[in-house]
């Protein structure tokens, strides 16, 4: 008798302990199925699983926006291949970032396994009529143990809720970043560090080395083999959460305007600004309306920048827009706070800008 007691108490403690473990396995499975689900429902993602190279009509747009040569430009990029799959071990934007999330699901999974364990202390002290405890207090604990299991149970819902939304995750594409740097002919090793893939660069982008050139006070960079360069230019698929709280909603015709005077106010001279113009405009002047505003510290956190030396001033511009056929009443932008006055420059300068269209 006092063994079959033992086996339904030792059966009762692997139950419950089972009972969780597969809560936590279910709740994994089901969110690896939908995580890869949603990862391969974004448009932009199925063309990462193609073998094609360099798009040859981005060459034109580029090329042409930037004036330079198509063919250097597609010389450049001959062996920078598409992101990879995201069955492919290499992905680490795609490893990491679901196993950041299943490491959160399953932490967050122990507030309600809290109040399961305790449900099912208080239903064990209430049906063992071994313990010393008195009927009242058996009720007591049943009736606690009941209300914890009451929260567990909206509370795992809420976490799948919460959990199982649309994961964040859906590349954007930065648009012709930039990079001028002047210095007095120094040696400057300037290197990305991306949260995602390098899709275009000119000159050609050493992934070891990153692009080592000598700076002059006019802009000139100077490669190893003599080339000489306006700007360093990079374009890349980026995983990012952009900021779209704040900003400037402009009529076509008027974007013009808007472009030059945002890029004055933010520290481009002459040169960058006409550049930056030139680039942008052509696919924003016919639109009704363009929503713009300039990402800070998420771009920067997501494209980050390894200057050698450290450069003495370093201003980035980054423009995130979409078209709109209405006005978007939308809390104005306070550009002084990333602003850099032209006046300010000094020493080793590196200035960047660059966008994406959402």
């Amino acid at each position: 008798m006092a063994a079959r007691k033992s086996t339904w108490k030792i059966f009762y403690v692997f139950f419950a302990i089972w009972l969780i473990v597969v809560e936590h396995v279910v709740f994994s499975m089901a969110f690896w199925n939908f995580y890869n689900k949603s990862y391969s429902n974004y448009p932009q993602y199925d063309s990462y699983c193609t073998e094609t190279t360099f798009n040859v009509e981005v060459n034109e747009e580029i090329s042409r926006a930037l004036n330079i040569d198509a063919c250097d430009l597609i010389q450049a990029n001959a062996d920078i291949k598409c992101a990879p799959c995201k069955e492919d071990s290499n992905n680490v934007f795609y490893n990491n970032s679901f196993k950041s999330i299943l490491i959160s699901l399953n932490i967050l999974l122990l507030v309600p396994d809290s109040l399961l364990i305790m449900f099912f202390v208080g239903l064990f002290i209430c049906i063992n009529k071994d313990s010393n405890s008195s009927r009242v207090k058996r009720t007591v604990f049943l009736i606690v143990g009941l209300v914890c299991l009451t929260c567990a149970v909206p509370l795992m819902i809420c976490i799948k809720r919460y959990i199982f939304r649309q994961p964040a995750i859906q590349p954007v594409r930065a648009h012709a970043p930039v990079i001028y740097v002047y210095g007095d002919e120094e040696d400057v090793i300037v290197k990305l560090d991306l949260d995602g893939y390098l899709t275009v660069s000119y000159p050609a982008y050493d992934q070891a080395e990153g692009w080592n050139v000598v700076a002059s006070n006019d802009g000139t960079l100077t490669a190893k083999d003599g080339s000489q360069y306006r700007f360093l230019f990079w374009q890349a698929d980026l995983f990012f959460e952009y900021d779209l709280s704040k900003g400037y909603c402009v009529r076509g015709e008027d974007t013009e305007a808007f472009l030059y005077m945002a890029a004055g106010e933010l520290g481009l001279n002459e040169v960058e600004a006409a550049d930056f113009v030139r680039y942008w405009l052509p696919e924003m002047e016919c639109n009704a309306y363009n929503v713009i505003t300039f990402q800070t510290d998420n771009f920067d956190e997501a494209a980050r920048l390894s200057i050698k030396p450290n450069p003495d001033v370093i201003l980035r511009v980054n423009m995130l827009w979409y078209a709109s056929d209405e006005y978007v009443d939308i809390e104005a932008q306070d550009l002084s706070a990333i602003a850099l006055p032209v006046t300010e420059r000094h020493g080793l300068t590196v200035i960047e800008w660059g966008g994406e269209k959402i």
